[in-house]
């Protein structure tokens, strides 16, 4: 079963997505902030990652910037959302 990282501050939008995806039978692990996707991407084995834009405290693009600068997870798929 493939898994999906869904970082989003809002929890409506997460639920929602969660949601969605379990319905197509991916495993989705959440996070609220980037700081929290960020320590899942260490702990946790994803496939793709749902990256909101527009995040309190480290953004998206820094979210962004921080996997691509880790070699287990520079060609990680990342599909931001807002």
């Amino acid at each position: 079963m493939k898994t999906v990282l869904v970082i989003d501050d809002s929890e409506f939008d997460r639920t929602l997505l969660q949601r969605l995806l379990e319905k197509r039978s991916y495993r989705v692990v959440c996070a609220g902030s980037g700081e929290e996707g960020l320590a899942l991407l260490e702990t946790e084995q994803v496939d793709a990652v749902l990256l909101d834009s527009l995040l309190p405290g480290l953004s998206g693009k820094e979210v962004l910037g921080r996997i691509r600068a880790t070699r287990e997870a520079a060609e990680l798929p990342v599909m931001m959302v807002s």
